[in-house]
């Protein structure tokens, strides 16, 4: 606070900006953040965390236009926390509402292990950073028009065994 001979001088605190989330890839989130026009800032402040980390990371961005960024480096399948806040002169917002997302995990590498005239054998490999809840197995017969989906738990072994299936007939598995 300021105390100039003719008054007292005191800012008051920025709002908080509202974010939302644009877009994810593997290792990458796209926010955008909204601020309410009046606001007057400096800077704005990201924090965000992987759900596997105790603590925030945090990005500073000038207040200049457009109100994007783009979180790098991130880990694959992993469910992150974002947050921000709005910097202006030295006062700084409450946190915005918390804003969560997972990011894409990597595909696996699927190999067939072995066949029977009714069961196919499967095992896959994965990126050893990437983290994962589960596997989806896509596949259809040829003569077949809609994939059938099985879904496996996914802690190791990478392995799994398609069963019931036609004798004779070719299989698309992904």
């Amino acid at each position: 606070m300021e105390s100039p001979s003719d008054g007292v001088v005191q800012r008051t605190n920025p709002v908080s900006p509202v974010v939302a989330i644009e877009d994810h890839t593997t290792n990458t989130i796209d926010i955008t953040w909204t601020i309410d026009e009046d606001t007057v800032y400096d800077s704005f402040e990201i924090f965000y965390k992987a759900d596997s980390d105790e603590d925030y990371q945090t990005d500073t961005i000038d207040g200049e236009d457009p109100h994007e960024y783009q979180l790098k480096d991130l880990t694959p399948g992993e469910k992150y926390k974002i947050e921000m806040k709005t910097h202006s002169g030295g006062e700084t917002s409450d946190s915005s509402e918390p804003k969560q997302q997972r990011t894409k995990p990597v595909s696996p590498v699927v190999a067939i292990e072995d066949h029977t005239t009714n069961t196919i054998d499967i095992t896959w490999t994965i990126d050893e950073d990437t983290v994962y809840d589960s596997f989806e197995i896509f596949y259809k017969a040829d003569s077949d028009e809609d994939y059938q989906t099985d879904t496996i738990d996914g802690e190791d072994p990478h392995e799994y065994q398609l069963k019931d299936l036609t004798p004779g007939e070719k299989y698309k598995l992904k």
